[in-house]
């Protein structure tokens, strides 16, 4: 049995996703009063019966159970599956979600705010759960055990204004030790001190300039030995490992976001059949900066097979972050750097084996993120709605030989719904149509594409950004097109995703009053 302690608090937004492998015995998510099961309230009691088909939910107040529920759209649960839940608390119900699809609502039977613990019950094996609610922007928060070298905190948004920002990082006395001002009309960054007066400004102008307003940026600050390299995450040190308890599956997504260290020369990440350093190794991905290559092999019995090269991208190298991303398929594995496909190596064994990725080296790891591929059509439900300053981001891969998908977002849970925006990617036609549904009948379609990356089974990403008066879409970090909005975007209650293309979880935000926002992590 596992226990977390969590605060659950009207309209925040808890995202569980636990992926495991379970037999016919039940299992249980429980939101407690105590954190012992049984020994107080139980606000919330899901309860999975897969000998029996059915899913029973209910309440435990003053030590009796309340009349169970047990209509369920269909049931999910089948044995030895893995599976993701999403549990959304809000002020009527604690409505949850499987594989992304909406699955039932429970409405609340006493005061949800006295659940201050998860219990997670035996019968299920459970290794990824992920707490997810609204930030307070601007942000003023304390640094987890403070700055040390590799400390990396990494900032993603988008400037609104020609006045710019600035991000500071203060000690407890109110000094700001590290200014960093963005000044789009001057299009420079100055970077300062503060110690009872500034210090003298560093300034920097490049053509690239990425603050401009409305362009989106990803940024990070890491702390070097003697200086700020120009994302709250800690470094994860050397053999960091992430554990998949249920295997690998088709269509999972490996993240990992880095910066190499100033001296180093080489880092592996290993695809383990195991959840040690000496199991057999799916795949090996090795950069090397001596010999300019990546190698790529497999370990099985204690020997290394026959390598496989090619050439290594400069950004390992360059003092800036990267990112690697391993899609697996079901007879090999694509490699992607940075957005750009590096590499694809034939499965020398099987996916499912794979229980564990290490990554190793002079490395600092910033963050690793397993994503799993979400069962179509997906409707995801927007708890908090929809209003201007709302990022939704959201990642895929389109399938071999694709034809089409689409995005909706819609404003209710039926196919035949009204849409507010409609967002249509077409192979054929080598356009991305707009478009919005009202009362049964289609708008006026747009069609003008400005460029059409949609590569098959190349992982993207696309953020979608709500302003007072449109959209504003990006595809890989660049700026795409944008919407106007034809309905109030307030009555948006749901993201719609179908088509020939393999989604992962989006990530929404809901700014408030801002000027950027912090994407911001503490890996203890």
């Amino acid at each position: 049995m596992t226990n977390m302690k969590i605060q659950v608090v009207s309209n925040q937004r808890l995202t569980c996703i636990e992926f495991g492998i379970f037999s016919q015995c039940r299992f249980s998510i429980n939101f407690s009063a105590t954190p012992r099961m049984g020994e107080g309230d139980i606000l919330f009691h899901l309860n999975p019966r897969p000998s029996e088909g059915v899913c029973i939910r209910n309440a435990l107040l003053n030590g009796s159970w309340g009349a169970e529920e047990k209509w369920q759209p269909y049931f999910p649960f089948d044995d030895g599956r893995s599976f993701s839940v999403k549990i959304e608390v809000t002020n009527d119900a604690f409505r949850t979600f499987v594989n992304g699809r909406p699955f039932v609502d429970f409405l609340h039977r006493a005061d949800f705010r006295a659940g201050k613990y998860l219990i997670l019950r035996e019968g299920a094996e459970y290794f990824d759960v992920i707490f997810q609610s609204k930030p307070n922007i601007p942000l003023t928060t304390a640094i987890h055990n403070g700055m040390r070298i590799g400390k990396t905190i990494r900032i993603r948004g988008m400037c609104t204004a020609q006045d710019g920002f600035a991000i500071n990082f203060n000690d407890n006395r109110n000094n700001i030790n590290f200014h960093f001002n963005a000044r789009p009309a001057q299009r420079t960054v100055v970077r300062n001190s503060y110690f009872g007066s500034w210090g003298n400004e560093e300034t920097a102008i490049s053509k690239e300039f990425p603050f401009y307003p409305f362009l989106y940026f990803y940024a990070s600050f890491v702390c070097m030995e003697d200086k700020f390299a120009t994302e709250c995450l800690e470094p994860m040190g050397e053999d960091a490992m992430t554990e998949v308890d249920s295997g690998l599956e088709n269509g999972d997504l490996f993240v990992l976001n880095g910066l190499m260290t100033e001296r180093g020369k080489t880092f592996a990440v290993n695809f383990l059949n195991g959840f040690t350093a000496n199991d057999d190794i799916a795949l090996h991905f090795n950069p090397r900066k001596t010999t300019g290559e990546v190698v790529l092999n497999s370990r099985y019995g204690g020997a290394w097979q026959n390598e496989e090269k090619v050439a290594l991208p400069g950004v390992f190298w360059s003092n800036r972050p990267f990112q690697v991303k391993v899609e697996t398929k079901r007879n090999k594995f694509k490699i992607y750097v940075n957005g750009v496909k590096l590499a694809q190596y034939k499965i020398r064994g099987n996916v499912e084996d794979v229980h564990a990725v290490q990554v190793k080296g002079d490395v600092f790891l910033l963050e690793t993120l397993l994503l799993k591929r979400l069962m179509k059509p997906v409707w995801e439900s927007l708890t908090r709605g929809i209003r201007p300053g709302t990022w939704v981001t959201l990642q895929g891969t389109p399938k071999k030989n694709w034809q089409q998908f689409v995005v909706n977002f819609a404003l209710d849970d039926t196919l035949d719904g009204d849409i507010a925006f409609h967002f249509n990617v077409r192979r054929g036609a080598r356009q991305v149509v707009r478009n919005h549904r009202q009362s049964g009948a289609w708008g006026r379609e747009e069609t003008v594409t400005p460029f059409f990356a949609f590569d098959s089974e190349a992982t993207f990403e696309i953020v979608f950004f709500v302003k007072e008066e449109k959209f504003l879409i990006y595809f890989n970090g660049k700026l795409f097109f944008e919407f106007l909005h034809r309905v109030p975007v307030e009555r948006i209650t749901h993201i719609y995703m179908d088509g020939d293309c393999n989604f992962y979880e989006p990530v929404v935000v809901i700014l408030e009053e801002l000027s950027f926002f912090f994407h911001w992590n503490n890996l203890e």
